[in-house]
């Protein structure tokens, strides 16, 4: 007979309930017991999101095991019991259901003018030189700001995130991101230590003037001027420490927290009766505490979240016909033009930015197209982008025509990423509209296996539309969005968003109207084309919606605009 398991943090979920609720959350560790009625079991080998494997047992003296859940969802646990010579018993599989994770208790953007927190020394907030919105300006020399809000209690489970640019290292000793002050030492800290050059988080495991910190290490080296996210984690169950630079994890350190209840220190430290010292020479912004562990999921997740920024616009109003063949000037500078191949022109059908957009292919006929040089893409698949565009068809589709490729990311060999217009008949008039389909390919090969997400809910005929992609890199999600609409349910014939995608050929170009088939042009587009854009970060879905919904707009991340 199977052992049973059992959890008072994840109750184990009945799937056929569709009001089964979800439990405490990402970052929040449960213990799962294992318990049997055979007397002949002398232990349990256990699996976690997997079969039981042979790496992962517990005696019958110590028949538990803790469970930290990295993401939100259905999980479960499996438990197989083995008896003195080996004979093993069934597969029990457990499930239960992961909520979001606890948000931040204390959390310092310093766009909120003051509030929250008390400065000192010359401490001040800046808007000219932030991550985001507004930052913490300090000048390492006695500067920082203090915080009653977002305490944690350090000798339990907690974590602290922060983003710093160092203007200038010190000499000596080191720059203290963000503390929390006990009566001798800290709670916690996260720091630059001057000694190895290297960011570091500690801990105390006691209050004592002699005490010395354990300190989790980061790997890499400390990068002045340039914008570092970290992520410090104290884990109660196993007594872990753990840093995290830019969504990389270190090594994991043994350590016992101490209780500390002084305040939050943003900016330096506090040792005893002595005045805050170790200031930082530089900028601090988005600084949280969770009373519970961040998974190294969020920290990649956290880590991707730098502010996106717009790295090519192409509006169709410039154009440089001195060459051959003509060029669409990017918007940006120093970001590459879009070079206009067989019939494709520009004209002033419909501009949705100026009086100009793209015509590519009459007919759908000629293999019109726009692409910027090869090489010339500021894309990999390890960060997340976003690429936008206004389109239209002159006029509604023959039903049974080809697919019709509205833009793509290539290789030299295949399209990586496509949007394309699939025709089918209207099952009321039989006239002719399409639904929108988003491919992505692993790899710049024929062969390479291809994930597909379809828009089948909202048939389109014809006029005006709006499409945009975006990247998510550390969840591996790709996503469509139609007029504004991300396309999360798209009926009994459609997907919603990919995940866990796996691409690792970088993309080499950038078309419009066009895909790459066996190293050939394919896929005609037979409308127009305007405003199209590309993004670093994956853009939010109420800024996407507001680039569907806008005309004219400044060459800004939507939300920016003065």
């Amino acid at each position: 007979m199977a052992p049973k398991i059992s959890s008072t943090t994840y109750p184990e979920s009945n799937t056929e309930d569709p009001e089964d609720p979800w439990h405490r959350g990402v970052g929040h560790s449960g213990r799962f017991g294992f318990t049997t009625t055979s007397p002949d079991v002398v232990k349990f080998r256990y699996g976690i999101n997997q079969n039981p494997q042979s790496d992962q047992e517990r005696s019958v003296s110590s028949p538990w095991v803790w469970v930290n859940p990295q993401n939100t969802g259905v999980h479960r646990v499996t438990v197989q019991a083995f008896d003195a010579a080996g004979n093993p018993s069934d597969i029990r599989t457990y499930l239960f259901r992961v909520g979001a994770g606890a948000p931040p208790g204390g959390q310092w953007t310093f766009d909120e003018g003051g509030s929250g927190y008390a400065p000192a020394g010359n401490a001040h907030v800046t808007d000219e030189d932030s991550f985001s919105g507004a930052g913490l300006a300090l000048d390492g020399s006695g500067d920082y700001v203090t915080s009653s809000v977002g305490r944690l209690s350090t000798q339990h489970t907690f974590s602290v995130e922060a983003w710093v640019k160092l203007d200038a290292l010190p000499a000596r000793s080191g720059s203290v991101v963000v503390s929390q002050a006990s009566t001798h030492k800290q709670g916690f800290k996260l720091y630059y230590q001057a000694a190895n050059e290297r960011w570091q988080f500690g801990v105390y495991s006691a209050d004592d003037p002699d005490a010395r910190a354990v300190v989790a290490v980061s790997d890499a080296p400390v990068e002045v001027g340039e914008w570092t996210h970290l992520v410090g984690v104290h884990n109660n169950i196993g007594s872990t420490l753990r840093l995290y630079v830019n969504g990389v994890g270190g090594a994991t350190k043994s350590a016992n927290g101490l209780a500390s209840d002084g305040p939050i220190m943003i900016g330096a430290a506090k040792y005893g009766s002595s005045s805050p010292q170790y200031s930082v020479d530089g900028v601090v912004d988005h600084v949280r505490t969770y009373e519970r562990a961040v998974t190294a999921y969020e920290a990649a997740k956290l880590a991707s979240a730098a502010a996106p920024e717009v790295t090519s616009r192409w509006t169709f109003s410039q154009v440089d016909d001195s060459g051959s063949p003509s060029r669409v000037l990017n918007e940006v500078p120093g970001a590459p033009d879009l070079h206009l191949k067989n019939a494709a022109r520009v004209e002033g059908d419909f501009g949705v930015v100026g009086e100009h957009n793209l015509v590519l292919a009459a007919g759908g006929t000629q293999l019109g197209a726009a692409s910027t040089p090869g090489g010339g893409l500021p894309l990999d698949w390890g960060k997340s982008f976003t690429v936008t565009g206004y389109g239209g068809l002159p006029a509604a589709p023959a039903p049974d025509g080809p697919p019709m490729t509205f833009l793509s990311l290539s290789g030299a060999t295949e399209d990586l990423i496509q949007v394309q217009a699939v025709p089918y008949p209207d099952q009321e008039t039989g006239l002719g509209v399409v639904r929108w389909e988003l491919e992505a390919r692993a790899k710049d090969a024929t062969s390479a296996p291809v994930r597909t997400v379809v828009d089948a809910a909202n048939p389109f005929a014809y006029s005006l539309f709006h499409i945009a992609v975006t990247w998510d890199a550390p969840s591996k999600r790709l996503r469509l969005y139609v007029n504004g609409d991300s396309i999360d349910d798209a009926g009994e014939t459609g997907t919603g968003p990919a995940d866990g995608v796996v691409l690792t050929d970088p993309p080499d170009r950038l078309h419009l109207g066009r895909r790459v088939d066996a190293g050939s042009p394919a896929g005609a587009w037979p409308g127009a084309i305007d405003d199209v854009w590309l993004f670093t970060g994956a853009l939010q879905e109420r800024q996407i919606d507001q680039l569907a919904d806008t005309n004219e707009r400044d060459t800004v991340v939507p939300g920016e605009e003065q």
